[in-house]
């Protein structure tokens, strides 16, 4: 089947990869960690010996989520906010995530669309957008702190 990608917000994504897998999909649910991926190394049944190496690994060291990814694989990229509500309401999934720990660069922050709080009893979300002077100022507001945030980040990992 052919991939599938739909953007969603300014900066994300949620892309359909494969379902059911095989062994390719537990070495590149392992891999992500780095942001990197294999692929079959003469056709549809041969692993390349690295990726038997990984997957010996994982199982000896009882690295067990990339196991369970041969169900369904998704590549979701979203804010934090929506990432945090998908993995809490989860059921029979498993996650793996790039790690800052093996890939550098400038992290990516979404600005919302400002809303007011919700008065009397309104639902959450229901209510007006603020005023689009007020939305100015709140994103003036976020950029310099995102802005700071990006700089101290760089700092400590220069340190």
């Amino acid at each position: 089947m052919k991939k599938t990608k739909i953007n969603i917000l300014d900066h994300g994504h949620v892309e359909y990869v494969e379902h059911m897998g095989s062994d390719l999909t537990v070495v590149n649910a392992a891999r992500v960690s780095f942001n990197k991926e294999s692929d079959w190394s003469v056709d549809e049944d041969t692993l390349a010996d690295k990726d038997i190496k990984l997957i010996n690994y994982l199982a000896k060291h009882q690295h067990w989520t990339p196991f369970a990814h041969p169900q369904i694989t998704l590549r979701v990229k979203a804010p934090i906010f929506v990432r945090t509500q998908l993995f809490k309401h989860k059921v029979g999934m498993v996650e793996n995530e790039m790690s800052r720990r093996y890939v550098t660069d400038t992290p990516e922050f979404y600005t919302p669309v400002w809303r007011n709080a919700p008065i009397n009893g309104a639902k959450q979300g229901s209510y007006d957008f603020v005023d689009p002077a007020l939305a100015i100022e709140l994103d003036h507001i976020s950029e310099g702190i995102i802005e700071k945030a990006i700089e101290t980040y760089k700092y400590l990992l220069q340190n």
